[in-house]
């Protein structure tokens, strides 16, 4: 009922969404899924092995929300932090690929974007991996 109500709504609003401009504002992630099928327990100790089937990376954080909001017809602009690591780089040819998206990342030297990595058997969540930048720290003052 909820998604009836809802894309109603989207349809009524059309003409106003395909006229807006927004701009997202965020941290950006890279989300990785592995997905695969366990079969057995390793011997080693009591952990399932994952044989991988395939890996996909998707747009996480606030490039997910301009990411919903361009497949609305929205044109929208996305502001974040970006380094020079390969994280970055896929993010940026995923971007590249929502033509009503507007990529304004700001290059921080030695800056490494966040990747979420999610282990999935069968459409069940088994794990999440967060590959954090502890080391950053944004210098008091400095203006991007």
């Amino acid at each position: 009922m909820l998604n009836k109500k809802l894309i109603n709504l989207l349809n009524e609003n059309k003409k106003k969404i395909l006229k807006s401009r927004i701009i997202c504002i965020g941290d950006i992630i890279l989300d990785h899924y592995i997905n695969g099928k366990v079969e057995r327990m390793s011997p080693e100790a009591p952990v399932p092995i994952l044989l991988t089937k395939n890996k996909k990376y998707v747009i996480g954080g606030a490039g997910n929300v301009a990411t919903n909001i361009s497949n609305m017809g929205a044109k929208t602009t996305l502001i974040c932090l970006s380094g020079n690591d390969s994280s970055s780089v896929t993010i940026s040819k995923l971007l590249s690929e929502h033509k009503l998206i507007k990529n304004l990342s700001i290059e921080v030297p030695n800056f490494k974007t966040l990747i979420k990595t999610r282990f999935i058997n069968n459409a069940e969540h088994l794990l999440r991996v967060d590959n954090v930048n502890i080391n950053f720290k944004l210098i008091k003052n400095k203006r991007y």
